[in-house]
């Protein structure tokens, strides 16, 4: 397999990982505030997230150690963005190899703000 051919697996397998892990949150974030209704899902979705982001940190370690540079890729950032507003814990790591600091979450979260107020 060649490197770039490997590279385009790689940042699929990232791309996967996230948008099952946006997905997961929205979905946790509509039916959470019915425990009853919903207590099993809830608890699967929260393993299923625990999983999830366990296999995002290792492709994380695996980037670190190959030395891999993801800044080109855009909408990977975006999505570890929108992600992170849910789990702020990824910015250090992930947000740290996308070149994503807090103070960039806290202009994206004003600007969905002023949106929804429009």
């Amino acid at each position: 397999m060649s490197t770039t051919a490997f590279l385009e697996e790689f940042f699929s397998d990232i791309d996967d990982t996230l948008d099952r892990l946006i997905e997961n949150a929205e979905t946790l974030k509509e039916i959470e505030s019915f425990p009853n209704e919903f207590g099993h899902e809830i608890d699967s979705l929260k393993h299923m997230q625990e999983s999830l982001l366990s296999h995002l940190m290792n492709l994380d370690e695996l980037m670190e150690h190959d030395d891999v540079k993801p800044d080109k890729q855009v909408t990977l950032r975006d999505k570890v963005k929108k992600y992170s507003e849910y789990n702020t814990s990824i910015i250090p790591t992930v947000g740290k190899r996308f070149k994503i600091d807090h103070n960039q979450l806290k202009i994206r979260k004003a600007r969905s703000r002023k949106k929804v107020l429009i």
